[in-house]
C-alpha cells in the first residue's frame, strides 16, 4: 500500500512537471514566421533569384527551422498548378509569400484574394502591366517586389558591338506571359530606335522551344531569349540549335551564359534575390509591402561565353572582353560573386 500511494505521488510530481514544461515552453518560444517561396519554373536564372533569397533570409536570421519556416514550391510551368500552390499558402495562413516570375505571382494574387497576406514578388519585367500594383512608389496594398527591367537599347548596343553585322534578331517566346509581352515591348521601341528588326517565334510550352528556335534560324542573324520563363526553361535545346548552325545567341540573364549563350547584359539574377530578401525581412518585421517602392536591379553584369565564340566563329572586341566581368565607371559589372 506503501509503495503504490509512494509511485502515485511520484507520477503527480512528474505530470505536474511535464506539464509546467510544456507551458513554460509553448509562451516563452515565439512562433516562427511561415514563407511560402514559390516560383512558376525551374531554371538558372529564377533558381539563381531563389538561392539569393535565401541566403538574405538566413543572414538576418530567419533560416528555414532556424527562425522561420520555408516552403519551397515550384509550379513547373503550369497555371493550374501555381495557382493550387497559392491555395495551399493561403490555406496554412502563411506570414508572407514571395513569388518568382509574373505567371507564379499573378497566381498568388488571385488565389489569395480576400486576405491580407503579403505578396512580395521578384524577377518581373513590368509589374504594372501584369498589375499587380498600379504604382511603383508606396503602391498601396499588399503588394511589392523587385523588378528585373533592364535598358533593352543598351542591350541591343552590346549585340551589335558584338555582332557588327546584325539586322534581324529573332525572339522566342510565350505570348500567355504578360512579363514576356511586356519585355517584347520594350525591345520593340529598342530595336526601332537601334535599326534592327524582330523576328518572333511562340513557344507556349516549353516542348515547343526547339522547333520556334529552328524556324528563326534561316531568317535571322542572332537569337535572343529576354525574360521569358518558358524559353529560359527550354533554354538548353535553343542553345543547340543556335551552337550547331553557328548562330550568335544573346541572353538577359546572365546566369544562362554558361548554358551556351555568347554574352549577356542584364542584372545579376542572385543580387536581385538578395534585394528581394531584404524587402521579405522587413515584411515579417512588421513593414507593409504597400509602403515600400518597387525594387530595380542595383548590380548588373555584362557576361560573356569564349568557349560558344570559338564554337561559332565568333572574336569578341578588345573592349567587350575588357568590362567583361570587371567594374565600370558607367556601367555597374559584377565580378565573381560574393555570397558573403
Amino acid at each position: 500500500m506503501f509503495a503504490l500511494s509512494r509511485f502515485i505521488r511520484l507520477s503527480s510530481v512528474f505530470l505536474s512537471f511535464s506539464f509546467i514544461s510544456f507551458i513554460t515552453s509553448a509562451f516563452s518560444s515565439p512562433s516562427q514566421p511561415t514563407i511560402c517561396l514559390t516560383q512558376i519554373v525551374a531554371h538558372p536564372a529564377l533558381d539563381a533569384t531563389r538561392q539569393g533569397i535565401l541566403d538574405e533570409l538566413a543572414l538576418a536570421e530567419y533560416a528555414d527551422g532556424q527562425g522561420a519556416r520555408i516552403y519551397l514550391e515550384n509550379a513547373q510551368g503550369q497555371v493550374g498548378t501555381a495557382l493550387q500552390i497559392a491555395s495551399k499558402c493561403k490555406g496554412i495562413a502563411a506570414d508572407v509569400i514571395v513569388a518568382l516570375g509574373t505567371p507564379m505571382a499573378q497566381s498568388a494574387l488571385k488565389g489569395t484574394t480576400g486576405t491580407q497576406i503579403p505578396l512580395i514578388f521578384s524577377s518581373i519585367t513590368d509589374p504594372l502591366s501584369a498589375k499587380l500594383v498600379t504604382k511603383l512608389q508606396a503602391p498601396g496594398g499588399r503588394v511589392s517586389g523587385v523588378s528585373n527591367a533592364f535598358s533593352r537599347v543598351d542591350q541591343l548596343a552590346l549585340f551589335i558591338k558584338i555582332c557588327p553585322n546584325m539586322k534581324r534578331l529573332g525572339v522566342v517566346l510565350n505570348p500567355g506571359d504578360a512579363n514576356s509581352v511586356a519585355a517584347y515591348k520594350l525591345l520593340e521601341v529598342a530595336a526601332k530606335e537601334k535599326g534592327v528588326t524582330l523576328v518572333q517565334a511562340a513557344a507556349s510550352k516549353t516542348t515547343e522551344v526547339a522547333q520556334a528556335a529552328k524556324s528563326l534560324a534561316s531568317r535571322v542573324d542572332a537569337l535572343f531569349v529576354d525574360n521569358d520563363n518558358t524559353a529560359l526553361a527550354g533554354f538548353s535545346s535553343i542553345a543547340k540549335v543556335t551552337t550547331s548552325l553557328k548562330i550568335p545567341l544573346f541572353v538577359s540573364d546572365t546566369d544562362m551564359v554558361p548554358q551556351g549563350a555568347l554574352a549577356a547584359l542584364g542584372p545579376d539574377q542572385y543580387q536581385l534575390g538578395r534585394q528581394t530578401g531584404q524587402m521579405i525581412v522587413r515584411v515579417l518585421k512588421g513593414e507593409s509591402p504597400g509602403q515600400m517602392d518597387v525594387g530595380f536591379p542595383k548590380e548588373n553584369a555584362l557576361v560573356i561565353n569564349e568557349s560558344v565564340a570559338k564554337k561559332i566563329g565568333i572574336t569578341f572586341p578588345k573592349d567587350v572582353l575588357a568590362l567583361a566581368n570587371k567594374k565600370n565607371e558607367s556601367l555597374l559589372l559584377v565580378p565573381k560573386r560574393d555570397n558573403s
